[in-house]
Protein backbone atom coordinates (compact mmCIF):
# COMPACT_ATOMS: atom_id res chain seq x y z
CA UNK A 1 0.00 0.00 0.00
CA UNK A 2 2.63 2.40 1.04
CA UNK A 3 4.12 1.34 -2.67
CA UNK A 4 1.68 3.14 -4.22
CA UNK A 5 1.49 6.56 -2.33
CA UNK A 6 4.40 7.30 -4.37
CA UNK A 7 3.12 6.55 -7.91
CA UNK A 8 0.20 9.14 -6.36
CA UNK A 9 2.50 11.95 -5.54
CA UNK A 10 4.51 11.64 -8.20
CA UNK A 11 0.99 12.35 -10.72
CA UNK A 12 0.07 15.53 -8.69
CA UNK A 13 1.05 19.09 -8.99
CA UNK A 14 3.22 20.61 -6.36
CA UNK A 15 0.19 22.41 -5.03
CA UNK A 16 -1.86 19.71 -4.77
CA UNK A 17 1.07 17.61 -3.03
CA UNK A 18 0.83 20.51 -0.41
CA UNK A 19 -2.13 20.74 0.13
CA UNK A 20 -2.84 16.82 0.40
CA UNK A 21 0.34 17.18 3.14
CA UNK A 22 -1.09 19.83 4.75
CA UNK A 23 -4.47 17.82 4.84
CA UNK A 24 -2.33 14.76 6.38
CA UNK A 25 -0.96 16.45 8.80
CA UNK A 26 -4.15 18.25 10.17
CA UNK A 27 -6.00 14.96 10.23
CA UNK A 28 -3.05 13.50 12.35
CA UNK A 29 -2.98 16.25 14.90
CA UNK A 30 -7.02 15.72 15.17
CA UNK A 31 -6.59 11.76 15.27
CA UNK A 32 -3.85 12.00 18.20
CA UNK A 33 -5.04 15.05 20.04
CA UNK A 34 -8.73 15.38 19.51
CA UNK A 35 -9.73 12.68 22.16
CA UNK A 36 -7.60 14.25 25.05
CA UNK A 37 -9.32 17.63 24.11
CA UNK A 38 -12.83 16.03 24.15
CA UNK A 39 -12.01 14.39 27.62
CA UNK A 40 -10.84 18.10 28.72
CA UNK A 41 -14.41 19.47 27.84
CA UNK A 42 -16.41 16.43 28.68
CA UNK A 43 -16.93 15.61 33.00
CA UNK A 44 -16.66 12.67 34.32
CA UNK A 45 -20.56 11.93 34.86
CA UNK A 46 -20.10 9.70 38.18
CA UNK A 47 -18.02 12.92 40.01
CA UNK A 48 -20.98 15.30 39.13
CA UNK A 49 -23.59 12.59 40.41
CA UNK A 50 -21.35 12.63 43.68
CA UNK A 51 -21.21 16.24 43.80
CA UNK A 52 -25.34 16.74 43.33
CA UNK A 53 -25.90 13.80 45.96
CA UNK A 54 -23.65 15.80 48.46
CA UNK A 55 -25.30 19.18 47.52
CA UNK A 56 -28.59 17.57 48.09
CA UNK A 57 -27.78 15.77 51.34
CA UNK A 58 -26.77 18.99 52.46
CA UNK A 59 -29.79 20.60 51.17
CA UNK A 60 -32.08 18.30 53.28
CA UNK A 61 -29.74 18.89 56.46
CA UNK A 62 -29.96 22.69 56.06
CA UNK A 63 -33.66 22.37 55.39
CA UNK A 64 -34.26 19.98 58.49
CA UNK A 65 -31.82 22.70 60.66
CA UNK A 66 -33.94 25.91 59.14
CA UNK A 67 -37.65 23.52 60.46
CA UNK A 68 -35.97 22.83 63.67
CA UNK A 69 -34.71 26.39 64.61
CA UNK A 70 -38.65 27.98 63.34
CA UNK A 71 -40.08 25.38 65.01
CA UNK A 72 -37.94 26.86 68.51
CA UNK A 73 -38.50 30.16 67.92
CA UNK A 74 -42.58 29.94 67.74
CA UNK A 75 -42.56 27.73 70.35
CA UNK A 76 -40.62 30.54 72.74
CA UNK A 77 -42.83 32.34 71.51
CA UNK A 78 -45.86 30.80 72.60
CA UNK A 79 -44.09 30.63 76.13
CA UNK A 80 -43.61 34.02 75.88
CA UNK A 81 -47.04 35.01 75.01
CA UNK A 82 -48.49 32.84 77.69
CA UNK A 83 -46.22 34.17 80.13
CA UNK A 84 -47.20 38.01 78.95
CA UNK A 85 -51.19 36.61 79.35
CA UNK A 86 -50.52 34.96 82.79
CA UNK A 87 -48.72 38.03 84.07
CA UNK A 88 -52.00 40.38 82.82
CA UNK A 89 -54.16 38.09 84.45
CA UNK A 90 -52.20 37.97 87.66
CA UNK A 91 -52.56 42.20 87.02
CA UNK A 92 -56.14 41.75 86.53
CA UNK A 93 -57.12 39.14 89.70
CA UNK A 94 -54.74 42.36 91.65
CA UNK A 95 -56.69 45.25 90.42
CA UNK A 96 -60.26 43.36 90.51
CA UNK A 97 -58.99 42.67 94.67
CA UNK A 98 -57.79 46.10 95.16
CA UNK A 99 -61.54 47.40 93.36
CA UNK A 100 -63.44 45.23 95.32
CA UNK A 101 -61.75 46.42 98.80
CA UNK A 102 -61.85 50.29 97.63
CA UNK A 103 -65.90 49.71 97.11
CA UNK A 104 -66.55 47.68 99.93
CA UNK A 105 -64.74 50.27 101.93
CA UNK A 106 -65.98 53.61 100.26
CA UNK A 107 -68.45 55.68 102.33
CA UNK A 108 -67.70 53.60 105.79
CA UNK A 109 -66.85 55.29 108.89
CA UNK A 110 -62.92 55.48 109.33
CA UNK A 111 -63.32 56.87 112.79
CA UNK A 112 -65.31 58.83 115.47
CA UNK A 113 -63.78 61.97 117.46
CA UNK A 114 -65.99 63.11 120.38
CA UNK A 115 -64.72 67.14 120.84
CA UNK A 116 -66.04 68.98 123.81
CA UNK A 117 -66.28 72.35 123.69
CA UNK A 118 -65.91 74.74 126.84
CA UNK A 119 -66.51 78.37 126.92
CA UNK A 120 -63.57 79.60 129.16
CA UNK A 121 -64.55 82.03 132.35
CA UNK A 122 -64.40 85.61 131.75
CA UNK A 123 -64.92 88.05 134.43
CA UNK A 124 -66.73 91.65 133.30
CA UNK A 125 -65.58 94.56 134.39
CA UNK A 126 -66.53 97.70 135.42
CA UNK A 127 -65.50 100.99 134.53
CA UNK A 128 -64.69 101.87 138.04
CA UNK A 129 -60.91 101.37 138.75
CA UNK A 130 -59.55 100.66 142.65
CA UNK A 131 -56.06 100.26 143.27
CA UNK A 132 -53.65 101.10 141.38
CA UNK A 133 -55.89 101.95 138.43
CA UNK A 134 -56.98 98.16 138.04
CA UNK A 135 -60.54 97.31 136.86
CA UNK A 136 -62.71 96.12 139.68
CA UNK A 137 -64.64 92.86 138.41
CA UNK A 138 -68.21 93.23 138.77
CA UNK A 139 -68.92 89.65 138.27
CA UNK A 140 -67.53 86.20 136.66
CA UNK A 141 -69.52 84.38 134.25
CA UNK A 142 -69.65 80.75 134.82
CA UNK A 143 -69.16 78.57 131.71
CA UNK A 144 -71.71 76.50 130.04
CA UNK A 145 -71.85 73.15 130.35
CA UNK A 146 -68.86 71.47 128.24
CA UNK A 147 -70.85 70.53 124.50
CA UNK A 148 -70.38 67.07 123.29
CA UNK A 149 -69.67 67.13 119.19
CA UNK A 150 -68.78 64.17 117.51
CA UNK A 151 -66.65 63.73 114.32
CA UNK A 152 -67.46 61.15 111.71
CA UNK A 153 -64.70 60.69 109.28
CA UNK A 154 -65.61 58.67 106.26
CA UNK A 155 -63.61 56.73 103.32
CA UNK A 156 -63.99 58.69 99.96
CA UNK A 157 -62.36 55.81 97.08
CA UNK A 158 -64.14 57.35 94.51
CA UNK A 159 -60.52 58.86 92.90
CA UNK A 160 -59.34 55.38 93.59
CA UNK A 161 -61.47 53.75 92.62
CA UNK A 162 -61.98 55.80 88.85
CA UNK A 163 -58.51 55.12 88.79
CA UNK A 164 -58.50 51.85 89.00
CA UNK A 165 -61.10 51.13 85.92
CA UNK A 166 -58.89 53.34 83.72
CA UNK A 167 -55.80 50.64 85.15
CA UNK A 168 -57.99 47.94 83.96
CA UNK A 169 -59.01 49.26 81.30
CA UNK A 170 -55.73 50.11 79.74
CA UNK A 171 -54.46 46.10 80.93
CA UNK A 172 -57.46 44.79 79.18
CA UNK A 173 -56.54 46.98 75.80
CA UNK A 174 -53.18 45.75 76.21
CA UNK A 175 -53.96 42.52 76.00
CA UNK A 176 -56.20 42.55 73.03
CA UNK A 177 -53.32 43.76 71.13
Amino acid sequence: MFKYISEILSKLSMGQRLLALVFLLLSITFISVGPKVIDSLTHDTEELKVKVENQRTEIQTLTQRVNDLNDRILNDQMACTDKFVTREKEIMDLLSNIESVAKSENGKVLSTQTVYERKEYRPVYVEEYGDENQPKVARMEMPSPPVEKTVVIKSDNTKMLKMISKVKKNVVDHMGQ
